[in-house]
């Protein structure tokens, strides 16, 4: 998912401050990608590879990516001294990131069929084609559901000023949920009855 999005994020040179190896300014993404060498790892910056406003040829030829070098040599860079390198978002017109564009390249898109269009219809109350969506598909936790991933009953006492005197939890395996239930409350009386507690609201 993060290299989706990545190879939508190109970046702007403008000081040269973007990563050498990680940030996608060359627009082939991350040039870490392309190599496993150590030097990949080093914080160096564009501008580390060049020299007086150009390309150091011989440090890119000895450190870049073999199939990359001819590209980043033929690469144009203009310097902007105190200008940050800037990054775009390239799936809006306006180079501006926003969460529905992103959406958009990460979600896996289904045919449309009549059953979901009739479910999620705009006239239905968005938790009422939630309820619908999860029964269909088997979703809803119900006894027998839970039942297959284990319960577990637990419980807080309080004294009469509503001040914690203990909690407990304790799992029980495969059971319902009025079950869980009322292991909870045995359990919870068992320790009143032990710290000699008589007067109990359950």
């Amino acid at each position: 998912m993060r290299n989706k999005q990545t190879n939508h994020i190109p970046w702007k040179i403008r000081s040269g401050s973007s990563s050498f190896w990680w940030d996608n300014w060359l627009r082939v993404g991350p040039l870490a990608h392309f190599t496993t060498n150590s030097n990949r790892f080093n914080n160096d910056k564009v501008t580390d590879f060049m020299e007086d406003g150009q390309w150091n040829t011989r440090k890119v030829s000895q450190l870049a990516p073999h199939e990359q070098v001819q590209k980043i040599l033929s690469f144009q860079i203009q310097l902007q001294q105190g200008q940050q390198d800037q990054a775009v978002w390239t799936l809006n017109s306006n180079g501006i990131f926003s969460v529905s564009s992103t959406w958009n390249i990460i979600r896996e898109a289904r045919e449309k069929t009549k059953f979901n269009t009739y479910t999620w219809h705009k006239s239905i109350p968005f938790k009422c084609s939630f309820l619908l969506w999860r029964t269909i598909r088997g979703k809803l936790l119900t006894n027998e559901k839970l039942a297959n991933f284990g319960i577990g009953a637990g419980g807080i006492i309080r004294n009469q000023n509503g001040e914690l005197i203990l909690a407990f939890s304790t799992p029980l395996g495969q059971g319902t949920n009025n079950q869980a239930e009322v292991e909870a409350a045995i359990l919870g009386l068992s320790w009143c009855a032990n710290l000699r507690y008589k007067n109990v609201i359950l």
